[in-house]
């Protein structure tokens, strides 16, 4: 064989190999795309049908028929990140207006949060109460009922408790960061301008002085926990009993708590439900939008935004 037939030949076979290494990595391109088509549908079809199965009975009932309207009020009480106050009060005015919801259940499980909120719900559930006081509200309690949560829940007709139930925490908090002697420590210094000599007393970087600090505790924290503590005596009545640590921001556990007259019953969900009747069932009225993020990493997302939103400004909270 010649030469020139010789890198013919060489030409032809590299050619060959080019191309069918091309091919085989155009193979695994589609491979790779379709895996994670088909990814993306099992994702989705779980999501689709976890929805479904969790709506159950409740999507299946209309409001044409008696039925109850529960309501959830579940995890943090906040405007950006939580159970807010504007979706949860248009629920709560849809319920009370519907003439064939007998009665509103309250589903809650919360810690509590922001006071603003809790305050808005509570003045609105009291009122929609006195404009239709022939519909009860049973507010039952998961796993803690605390806080704000529960400056909501004593504007019900009853509150229901688990055994082991946490009801209480009737005091104010407000949070913030010192970051002054990390700041020392890092050698870095603080510049900021500002009018008005107690303009920046929230700021993290900046010690705080003790005439602030006395002025937050006496006209802010002491004068929101007076408003939390005339709303609980205002919605729970005679049922309190003569107890100076109500108000201190204690806790208690469900028997204990309706010994303390913070709470009415043991019960749940389910035995409010057959208490009102075989044939009434419930319609979930909850205004607040399932995110797909929430489905995919949980509580992270709300966690890590409470954090971040925690950093530049102090929070008053109950």
């Amino acid at each position: 064989m010649s030469v020139s037939s010789q890198s013919q030949t060489d030409e032809r076979l590299e050619f060959i190999l080019k191309e069918f290494m091309r091919e085989i990595r155009s193979e695994r391109r589609k491979s790779f795309i379709l895996r994670i088509l088909m990814w993306i549908y099992l994702i989705g079809s779980t999501i689709a049908f976890v929805v479904f199965v969790t709506q159950g009975k409740e999507s299946r009932v209309t409001d044409e028929s008696p039925h109850v309207a529960k309501i959830d009020i579940i995890g943090t009480i906040d405007r950006k990140t939580g159970v807010a106050a504007y979706p949860t009060i248009a629920a709560l005015e849809k319920a009370f207006e519907t003439e064939t919801a007998e009665a509103i259940v309250l589903d809650m499980d919360s810690p509590g949060g922001s006071a603003a909120q809790s305050d808005l719900v509570y003045r609105e559930l009291r009122r929609l109460r006195a404009e239709h006081p022939e519909k009860p509200v049973f507010a039952v309690i998961g796993d803690v009922c605390a806080s704000g949560c529960y400056y909501i829940a004593s504007a019900a007709d009853e509150i229901i408790v688990n055994r082991t139930s946490m009801i209480g925490s009737i005091g104010v908090r407000m949070d913030g960061f010192d970051f002054t002697e990390l700041m020392q420590k890092v050698g870095v210094e603080r510049r900021i301008l500002s009018a008005g000599k107690n303009k920046i007393l929230s700021d993290p970087f900046v010690e705080m002085e003790p005439e602030v600090k006395s002025h937050l505790e006496t006209n802010i924290l002491a004068e929101t926990h007076q408003v939390f503590i005339e709303a609980v005596k205002e919605g729970r009545g005679d049922r309190l009993v003569a107890d100076e640590n109500l108000f201190t921001g204690l806790v208690w556990l469900g028997e204990k708590a309706i010994e303390k007259g913070l709470a009415d019953r043991v019960g749940s969900v389910q035995t409010v439900l057959r208490e009102l009747g075989a044939d009434v069932e419930p319609i979930n009225y909850t205004n607040r939008p399932v995110r797909l993020m929430d489905w995919i990493t949980g509580r992270a997302v709300e966690v890590l935004s409470n954090v971040t939103y925690e950093l530049d400004r102090p929070r008053l909270e109950m």
